[in-house]
């Protein structure tokens, strides 16, 4: 399966993801494989899972030199794959994780080379006397076929150069030992808005042609050698370009998207998973599904939080026909990158969320009255995130007021000292406070200006 994350992630964060995914192996029979380009990366994963209890599972393989190297990466790789295979070939459960960032690189080092040398005007050529299309007449647009051909196969030769690599997904029949492997692959989205080397190598060329006062081009071109000079180096992580990871997705047994904000707050990174766009091919079945998932029905779930991020904020129940505020369950499925938790933990920590979201589903006339009132109060927000603010916390008041009721609570079951309580809690000035107060006890003399 691939795992696509946002440019955000930092190359710094990945092996976090990795080391997550590792030790969240602890205590099974699945022995780890992981592909890193240099020992200082080996080091960092070996240092995040250490004293975890998955350490003895892990098998790190790394390249040798200080930075990373295509060739090395490569070999690290295949080293990978083959420890992974010789595992389950003795029938035992493997789970290899790679980055392909390096390989997006080796096939962009292939096309060059194939650029440079004309070998697919070689090979055009050569396959010519054999190209049925160039004997069809021109009035059939022999021209647009050429141009679809050339193009489907470029498509098939990057899917056979990643298949090569990415195809790892299988169980050995008993009689064959009954072992297992499993890739996942992590490819993090290349930042198109940033401005590639080559791009700024030719603007600076472009500069250096000019027709401009002196003075003037020696700036410009000050300025361009100093965005070249900013540049990583071309043998860093720059990520994967969105084309090629389509291809990805072709070969594997299907694929994760995270959100933007998978990065999180202060380099601290969350699974924020986009619920629209990941596909896990047979997401229904008993023999891809693990069983809790499975008993939770996985798909509808789906569908319910789906709703969420067209802006439907409510998902109705179809057992009993009631309704829940899907907030809390869309907040447990954003847990930070490093919590890894096991099955009893996540059912228990749903429970809470559906539990939760009812209370607040319940809830949800009172703080409507309340926003109401605050409104004819002429309580407002100076901008969109004070408002948001201010919502949520008459949502959690509302609810709160709720619990400790048990029972169906409306704005004429509140006192004033409940009014006050809520305006301390929302921190409203004091001339807020009173219009609230003045509302409360007489609504008629409430002011909507």
């Amino acid at each position: 399966m691939l795992l696509r994350l946002p440019p955000s992630v930092t190359s710094e964060q990945l092996p976090q993801f990795t080391s997550h995914i590792a030790r969240a192996q602890t205590g099974s029979n699945v022995r780890v494989v992981a592909a890193v380009a240099t020992a200082e990366e080996g080091r960092k994963l070996q240092e995040l899972v250490a004293n975890s209890g998955a350490e003895d599972q892990l098998v790190i393989v790394a390249g040798r030199s200080e930075t990373p190297c295509l060739g090395e990466s490569l070999l690290a790789m295949n080293a990978a794959c083959a420890i992974a295979e010789a595992h389950r070939d003795t029938g035992g459960d493997a789970l290899l994780l790679l980055n392909v960032e390096q390989l997006s690189q080796v096939w962009d080092l292939l096309c060059d080379v194939t650029d440079e040398l004309a070998l697919e005007e070689r090979a055009a050529k050569t396959q010519a006397e054999k190209d049925e299309l160039a004997k069809l007449p021109e009035e059939m647009g022999v021209q647009l076929w050429k141009y679809v051909a050339r193009k489907n196969a470029m498509t098939a030769r990057r899917r056979t150069f990643l298949g090569c690599f990415l195809q790892r997904a299988g169980r050995m029949a008993d009689s064959r030992g009954g072992g297992s492997m499993t890739l996942l692959a992590f490819a993090r989205l290349k930042d198109e808005s940033a401005l590639s080397r080559a791009v700024l190598e030719q603007k600076l060329q472009t500069v250096q042609a000019m027709q401009l006062d002196e003075a003037l081009k020696a700036k410009a071109i000050a300025k361009v050698e100093e965005q070249l000079a900013e540049l990583e180096d071309a043998s860093s992580a720059t990520g994967v370009p969105d084309d090629f990871i389509e291809e990805a997705k072709a070969v594997t047994d299907g694929h994760v998207v995270f959100l933007d904000h998978t990065s999180g707050e202060g380099g601290a990174p969350r699974w924020c998973v986009d619920l629209q766009e990941s596909v896990a091919r047979g997401i229904t079945a008993d023999t891809v599904q693990n069983r809790p998932l499975h008993i939770l029905k996985s798909l509808n779930l789906k569908m319910y939080l789906m709703a969420r991020e067209e802006g439907n904020q409510v998902m109705e129940c179809r057992e009993d026909g009631s309704k829940l505020d899907n907030g809390p369950l869309l907040a447990l499925m954003e847990q930070p990158v490093g919590d890894v938790l096991s099955f009893e933990d996540e059912a228990a920590f749903l429970l809470v969320a559906l539990d939760d979201a009812k209370w607040a589903m319940d809830s949800f006339s009172l703080a409507e009255e309340i926003l109401e009132l605050l409104g004819k109060s002429r309580v407002r927000s100076v901008d969109e995130e004070a408002s948001n603010k201010l919502v949520v916390g008459v949502r959690r008041w509302a609810e709160t007021c709720w619990r400790k009721a048990d029972k169906a609570v409306s704005l004429e079951d509140l006192s004033a000292s409940d009014i006050e309580d809520l305006s301390a809690a929302l921190g409203l000035k004091p001339l807020e406070r009173k219009r609230v107060l003045v509302a409360f006890a007489d609504p008629s003399s409430a002011s909507t200006d």
